[in-house]
């Protein structure tokens, strides 16, 4: 409404005027070519008073001055309508008698005569202001119409809504007090009533729930103890399965898609096909190290995986794994200090590098840019200690985590934080050997260790 009554004021204030003269135009021709036309029993006074117009007639022999002075008109403009009287123009003149500024009509009634009709256009200025005027008042009465009827329905439909959702939000926190009470016979109407039934199922739903355990728990605490026992080793299935699933899934659908790419010819040049070849090698091997991993994970916990013993330079192990690791610490500016002392420790080689090579790797991969690691082997009593220090953000409550299959620090589980079964590994290999380990949060980061002498199994 507002838009509409506004672009009503702009077309007066702008294009009226322009409009109006327009048809006024037409109408003293119209009135022209009447006179001209209807013979001479016409009544001129009569077409005055029915059209407001002013008709004259001058001979084009004796023209008078103030016609000429009055409308800026040459004489021999005037004239050349008598060679040709079928033209005609328009003038603004100034009415000596009324003294009103005034529109008119030069045309030739015939060879020797001059018609002038003209018309007063002081009023078309009132005309406008008094429709501005009017327009303005539209606008007013529009503005205030609209914010009432904006109240009114927005209060009916917004109130029932903002009830609902107050309402949603007692059954999402299980309080069931309150019910919707508007009766409307619409939409929303239709919508707190589904909510009110939604309301009632669930709370009869948790009545029967809360009832049925607290039955179970009279009856059987062992039965209860039991059947949570096996939910945590169901639902530690289903986690495994899934993680597993997971960690699987990104590599066959990245295999499959280009795969698909190669066979369908998509690759245009030998670069491009060696390059998609890659890729797809680059996920078999992310995959069968994955599988790899989990195969020894499920040999260590069954047992089958048997340790050749044997007596180990752990020194050795540490200096070639930090070696594996330097060209990656240099390139995030890590500042390594170690301290490794010589000593025998009794151990499975391939395994104990494992956990080194995990250890030191994790530890650079996880520490911060331009942070340090610490790395010690010292000798306690009998024993062989490992320590690795590495700057890292860690929350206490993490720690046991950090043993858990899958569990990674990395919150996006991007592949490049590995497979989450690293330390898994790492505490299957400790305890199958008998060592002592375990892992500290420090003020400045983490510190992982393990001991082992040279008579351990």
């Amino acid at each position: 409404m507002l838009i509409i009554t506004l672009s009503m004021y702009l077309f007066s204030e702008i294009h009226f005027e322009k409009y109006y003269f327009n048809v006024r135009k037409d109408k003293l021709l119209e009135v022209a070519e009447y006179v001209k036309t209807a013979g001479y029993d016409i009544d001129i006074g009569k077409i005055e008073e029915e059209t407001g117009v002013r008709i004259d007639l001058f001979p084009f022999d004796f023209l008078e001055p103030e016609l000429i002075m009055d409308s800026g008109t040459r004489e021999e403009e005037i004239l050349s309508l008598s060679k040709n009287p079928g033209t005609y123009f328009y003038k603004k003149s100034i009415d000596r008698f009324f003294q009103v500024e005034t529109l008119i009509l030069f045309t030739a009634y015939d060879n020797k005569r001059l018609l002038v009709v003209g018309v007063p256009t002081n009023f078309i200025k009132e005309q406008m202001d008094i429709i501005t005027a009017y327009h303005m008042k539209i606008i007013f009465i529009a503005f205030i119409l609209g914010i009432i009827l904006v109240k009114l329905f927005s209060g009916r439909i917004t109130k029932p809504l903002i009830e609902i959702q107050n309402l949603a939000h007692r059954v999402a926190r299980f309080d069931f007090s309150k019910r919707f009470t508007k009766k409307s016979k619409d939409e929303i109407g239709d919508l707190g009533e589904s909510i009110n039934i939604m309301s009632d199922s669930l709370e009869n739903n948790i009545l029967e729930i809360n009832s049925a355990k607290e039955k179970l728990l009279e009856a059987n605490k062992i039965l209860l103890k039991d059947i949570e026992r096996e939910k945590a080793i169901d639902q530690m299935r289903k986690e495994f399965i899934s993680n597993v699933s997971h960690e699987l899934k990104t590599p066959i659908a990245v295999i499959s898609n280009y795969t698909e790419g190669l066979r369908d010819g998509i690759a245009p040049d030998e670069k491009t096909r060696n390059f998609y070849l890659e890729i797809i090698q680059d996920e078999v091997l992310e995959m069968d190290k994955l599988v790899k991993s989990l195969l020894l994970l499920s040999k260590m916990e069954q047992g089958y995986e048997k340790l050749a013993m044997e007596e180990l330079d752990l020194k050795e192990i540490i200096e070639k794994e930090i070696s594996i690791n330097k060209l990656l610490m240099d390139k995030k500016s890590i500042v390594l200090k170690s301290e490794l002392e010589n000593g025998q420790i009794l151990g499975d080689h391939d395994k104990i590098s494992m956990v080194i090579r995990n250890l030191i790797s994790n530890a650079v991969k996880y520490v911060k840019d331009h942070g340090s690691i610490h790395i010690k082997l010292q000798k306690i009593d009998e024993n062989m200690r490992f320590e690795i220090f590495n700057n890292c953000d860690i929350e206490k409550d993490e720690l046991e985590k950090l043993w858990v299959p899958f569990f990674r620090l990395d919150k996006s589980r991007t592949r490049n934080g590995g497979t989450g079964l690293g330390l898994t590994i790492v505490k299957k290999i400790l305890d199958n050997h008998g060592y002592k380990f375990g892992m500290e949060k420090v003020e400045e980061g983490l510190v992982f260790w393990f001991e082992g002498g040279e008579e351990q199994i």
